[in-house]
């Protein structure tokens, strides 16, 4: 209990130096405007905290601004994010997103009960931590449906895989090296997204 109550009070010390919202009427304010989203004070609060206790990360006076800056970059590209989604009409099963759950605190190696409990005490919304989840797993689908079919792999990149890890069978060099594909066609994507937003910084 006394790591948690750390955790508690690390992160509300440092969010009220990062966000300045100590007063309650701050948290609506409106701090960047995405095309016509708004992103809030409450927000980057939100988030910053949901990260921090995902990611294990205590928020420091040294750290804020950088956190900050990933945390607004984060939340402008689920915005742009969730406009594709929504223009292709990608839908997400409880299956895909009950599998992709176990997945992320998996390869965390966090409980899953124990950072819903921190989430809990840090006043953090579950609903916060399902968007972003759902977010991640609805652009990877839309990512996939777009470039997946003309997206190609060649025996020799395979080759050379393998050679580097003997352990990696043909379809695991040939999945990995395609992975890494389409996160290259993700990125492009969220930049020219970026590029033709308009995005506007209120504070």
């Amino acid at each position: 209990m006394n790591k948690i109550l750390k955790i508690c009070l690390v992160l509300n010390f440092s969010l009220a130096l990062i966000l300045n919202v100590n007063a309650v009427e701050d948290e609506n304010k409106i701090a960047v405007l995405v095309n016509d989203n708004i992103i809030t004070n409450y927000d980057i609060e939100q988030r910053a905290k949901l990260y921090a206790i995902l990611n294990q990360i205590q928020i420091t006076s040294e750290n804020n601004v950088i956190i900050t800056n990933k945390i607004v970059d984060e939340l402008i590209d689920h915005i742009l994010k969730n406009e594709k989604i929504e223009e292709y009409s990608i839908k997400v099963d409880s299956k895909d997103l009950d599998y992709y759950e176990k997945q992320y605190f998996n390869a965390r190696r966090t409980s899953k009960e124990e950072s819903f409990e921190l989430l809990k005490i840090n006043n953090v919304s579950l609903n916060h931590f399902y968007e972003m989840l759902h977010n991640d797993i609805a652009w990877q689908i839309l990512i996939s449906r777009l470039y997946y079919r003309v997206t190609s792999v060649s025996d020799t990149e395979i080759e050379d895989l393998t050679i580097k890890d003997p352990e990696l069978t043909y379809e695991m060099a040939k999945r990995i090296i395609m992975d890494k594909q389409l996160a290259l066609k993700s990125s492009k994507m969220l930049r020219d997204l970026r590029s033709e937003a308009t995005i506007e910084y209120k504070q």
